[in-house]
């Protein structure tokens, strides 16, 4: 019984050990992290977007402050194939796949790298006028001169 005991308490480590990646958004924890483009502390959750890298990669996730930064991140290094993006809708401020979003600039609205970029959800009864998809604004980014952290 005791041998038991111990092989499922060492199986269950071992269990533990192996964190496989989840199917959504990452937990971030603002104040704390950094954004993978600009290298500023991550701190407003209104505008922050994130990816998660596909199992293999040498990296599991990227925050970023500013849809800008994860543009710009993209263009220097471009992302692996699985690899899944999110971003929070202005809003419910939920996270939502970049599938989903459409970005509005709003010249008012203060991003932390002052893009006025916010995300909303594309099945949002009417969008707001100017909307841009994810790769509309990738397409429309100028010369990068953003470089990822560190």
């Amino acid at each position: 019984m005791r041998n038991a005991f111990l092989a499922i308490l060492i199986a269950s480590a071992l269990c533990g050990c192996t964190e496989k990646r989840g199917d959504g958004p990452p937990s971030v924890n603002y104040g704390h992290v950094e954004c993978a483009g600009c290298g500023m502390i991550v701190s407003n959750p209104r505008y922050t977007c994130a990816v998660v890298l596909p199992e293999g990669a040498s990296e599991r996730e990227r925050v970023f402050d500013d849809i800008n930064c994860m543009i710009e991140s993209e263009k220097l290094q471009p992302l692996p194939s699985g690899s899944r993006q999110y971003v929070h809708e202005a809003g419910t401020g939920q996270w939502i796949s970049i599938d989903e979003a459409v970005f509005v600039r709003n010249a008012d609205v203060h991003t932390p790298m002052g893009s006025g970029l916010q995300a909303t959800a594309r099945s949002a009864t009417t969008l707001p006028s100017g909307s841009l998809t994810y790769d509309q604004l990738r397409a429309d980014a100028g010369p990068s001169d953003v470089r990822p952290g560190k």
